[in-house]
C-alpha cells in the first residue's frame, strides 16, 4: 500500500528491497550504500557525487541534495496534465510546481512509480517492496475516476495509486483487469486522440514495428484507449531524456551510444514518425529498458504514445519539420536514413480501410512516396 503519511526527516532510497542510499533533508547527510543500483539520474553524476557527505564541502553537499530533489520532483505529475488539479485537491496537496513542493509530494506517496522499481521509506519503517508495489497491490478506484474523468469523488480506502507519478498531459488512469494492469487514456473534449492511438497501433502491426498495443476501451460511457503496463519487477524504463543526460555527464557521445542498443527500433521509429506525421516524439516518449538487478541497458523499449500522430500541420509537409531524435536532420531526412540502414520496404496489404480518416490515408501515401516506398506504378496489394 502507498498511503500518504507524515513526512519523515531521514530517508532510505530503495530499489525493491535493496537499500540504495540514505539521505536526510534535516541534517543534510547522505550515504550511498549500493552504487550499482543508484538511479541513472544520479549515477550519471557519480564523478561529482561522493559516496558519503563525510568530508564533503558544503557546496558538494548542496549540489547532491539539489540532485536528489530534482530526481524526486521529476517523478510526480505536472499541473498541465488533464485533471491534475482534481487529483492534487482530492489528496490535499498544493498545486505549486516548484521542485520542493513536487519533491514533498513524491515523498508523501513514497515516490513509487510504474516506470521503475525505486521508492522511499523512513529509516525506521518496517515495510517492504511487497507493501508498496503498485503492480500487485489494489489501486484506489476513486482517485482513478478523478484522474480519468475529473469526477468529484469522496476518497475511500487506502491511498494506493500510481496517479501521482504518471507523466503526460492527457487524462489517464490505471485499472486492473484480470490480473493485468492497464493504462486507460482519454482524448480532449471533442478530440479524436484515442481513436488515433488505436489507429496507429493497428498500422504499426501491419508495418511489423514493435510497439505497445493500444486497444479500444470504454469507461463511464466515454471512448478511451488502453494498453498494458510496459514495465515489470525485472525491467524498468530509462527515458531518452535521462539516457542523454547520463551520456553527457559521462562524456559519452550520445548519438553513437544510443545506436549501440537495438538500433533497428530507432530506425523504425524515425520511419514511423514521418509516415504518421507524429509531432510529439519528445525525449520522455521513447527510451530503453534496463535490467533492475544488473542495471544493464537491454535495448529500446517498444514504441508507444501516438495519439498526436497525423498532425494537420505536418501531414502534407514534405520535410515533416525538424527531427526531435536526430536534431541535425528533418523528419524526412531522418526517416530516409532509417530506410537506408534497414532496407525498409512497405508491406503489402495496407489499404484505406486501415485508416480512420481519408486524409490520414492520403497523407500516409504522400509520405511513403517521398521516401520512395511506393512503386512507380501501383501494384496489386500496395496501398489499394
Amino acid at each position: 500500500m502507498t498511503d500518504t503519511f507524515e513526512l519523515q526527516s531521514d530517508w532510505l532510497l530503495m530499489m525493491k528491497d535493496i537499500p540504495v542510499m540514505f539521505f536526510s533533508f534535516e541534517s543534510y547527510q547522505f550515504k550511498i550504500y549500493d552504487l550499482l543500483h543508484l538511479p541513472y539520474q544520479l549515477k550519471s553524476r557519480k564523478g561529482i557525487i561522493k559516496m558519503s557527505s563525510d568530508n564533503c564541502t558544503m557546496q558538494e553537499i548542496a549540489y547532491t541534495f539539489d540532485l536528489i530533489t530534482y530526481f524526486l520532483a521529476m517523478r510526480t505529475l505536472t499541473i498541465c496534465r488533464d485533471n491534475a488539479k482534481r487529483i492534487l485537491n482530492l489528496l490535499g496537496f498544493p498545486q505549486s510546481q516548484d521542485p520542493y513542493t513536487r519533491r514533498d509530494i513524491a515523498l508523501s506517496c513514497r515516490a513509487v512509480s510504474l516506470q521503475d522499481n525505486y521508492w522511499v521509506k523512513g529509516v525506521d519503517e518496517n515495510i517492504s517492496w511487497s507493501d508498496v508495489n503498485l503492480r500487485t497491490n489494489s489501486l484506489n478506484q476513486e482517485i482513478a475516476q478523478a484522474a480519468l474523468h475529473g469526477n468529484s469523488v469522496t476518497l475511500k480506502g487506502k491511498i494506493c495509486t500510481p496517479e501521482l507519478t504518471t507523466q503526460g498531459t492527457f487524462a489517464k488512469a490505471w485499472k486492473r483487469e484480470n490480473e493485468d494492469l492497464y493504462l486507460y487514456k482519454r482524448g480532449t473534449t471533442n478530440g479524436n486522440e484515442s481513436h488515433i492511438e488505436t489507429e496507429v497501433s493497428h498500422l504499426l502491426d501491419k508495418l511489423q514495428i514493435p510497439h505497445i498495443e493500444y486497444l479500444p476501451a470504454n469507461s463511464q460511457g466515454e471512448y478511451c484507449c488502453k494498453c498494458r503496463c510496459m514495465t515489470t519487477d525485472k525491467y524498468s524504463v530509462l527515458t531518452a531524456l535521462d539516457f542523454l543526460d547520463y551520456c553527457k555527464a559521462s562524456n559519452i557521445e550520445p548519438e553513437s551510444e544510443m545506436f549501440r542498443y537495438e538500433p533497428e527500433l530507432i530506425y523504425q521509429m524515425l520511419i514511423a514518425d514521418y509516415l504518421f506525421s507524429n509531432s510529439d516524439r519528445h525525449l520522455k516518449d521513447w527510451g530503453f529498458y534496463y535490467d533492475c538487478d544488473t542495471m544493464e541497458i537491454k535495448g529500446c523499449h517498444p514504441l508507444f504514445d501516438h495519439n498526436k500522430a497525423f498532425d494537420e500541420s505536418l501531414m502534407f509537409n514534405k520535410s515533416g519539420g525538424n527531427s526531435p531524435v536526430l536534431t541535425d536532420k528533418t523528419m524526412l531526412e531522418a526517416a530516409g536514413y532509417g530506410v537506408s540502414k534497414l532496407g525498409f520496404t512497405l508491406p503489402q496489404g495496407i489499404s484505406a480501410g486501415d485508416f480512420t480518416d481519408c486524409q490520414h490515408y492520403s497523407s500516409f501515401k504522400f509520405k511513403a512516396e517521398n521516401l520512395g516506398l511506393l512503386p512507380e506504378k501501383k501494384l496489386s496489394g500496395f496501398m489499394k
